[in-house]
């Protein structure tokens, strides 16, 4: 068995044999090819801020199964629920009118457990149990979104959050949709009750259907 060991080696390709590429290295460091990583990082905040909206774009890259947003260190400046909205791509309009969003939650926190949803509403939902109100009760969401760039479908998210509400722990999940069927670019998140939302970062992944 022959070996090559080299300090540098400057190649885009690595090929398996003289006809087939295996993999593909971009010149930040992504691997790509059939067999390569799916997941591909569209965005890394590591600032955070402060906000009364936090608004994240999605890709249209319709190669994409669903995005990932990971959203560190969130909390509130004051209590209540988190809702979800979606920007249309044709006109970037944010949808705001009735029977616009579907939810639905489960819950387990100090405080008990629970679980709702709603068919028509004027924005979707995060949470089920009010979000904390300072720095030392904050949460992390994970958050999936689903057929954004893709005509004819419900642009939708599943996510999921753990951390503090006002005086204990919880954990939850749960589902929000846009109730059209056209293609989104962006979403937000607010506090229906008003107020600021704060985080310390967020990551955005694309996940590749192949």
């Amino acid at each position: 068995m022959s070996k090559l060991v080299v300090t540098n080696i400057e190649t885009q390709n690595i090929k398996f044999d003289s006809d087939t590429t295996a993999f593909t290295i971009a010149s930040d460091g992504t691997l790509s090819g059939t067999s390569g990583d799916k997941r591909v990082l569209i965005a890394n905040d590591t600032t955070g801020g402060t906000a009364s909206e936090l608004v994240f774009d999605l890709s249209m890259d319709t190669s994409y199964l669903y995005q990932r947003y990971e959203i560190e260190q969130v909390y509130s400046s004051g209590g209540g629920d988190i809702y979800w909205r979606s920007r249309r791509a044709s006109d970037n309009t944010f949808f705001t009118g009735s029977n616009s969003y579907a939810y639905a939650y489960h819950y387990a926190a100090t405080g008990g457990s629970s679980g709702s949803g709603s068919s028509g509403q004027t924005y979707g939902r995060l949470n089920g149990y009010g979000i904390g109100n300072e720095s030392t009760e904050p949460r992390r969401w994970i958050i999936d979104i689903y057929d954004n760039a893709t005509n004819g479908r419900h642009t939708h998210a599943l996510w999921r959050n753990s951390g503090w509400y006002n005086g204990g722990h919880c954990d939850e999940i749960g589902m929000t949709m846009e109730l059209a069927t056209t293609t989104t670019n962006q979403w937000k998140m607010y506090n229906g009750s008003g107020g600021t939302l704060t985080y310390s970062g967020y990551v955005h992944y694309g996940i590749k259907r192949s």
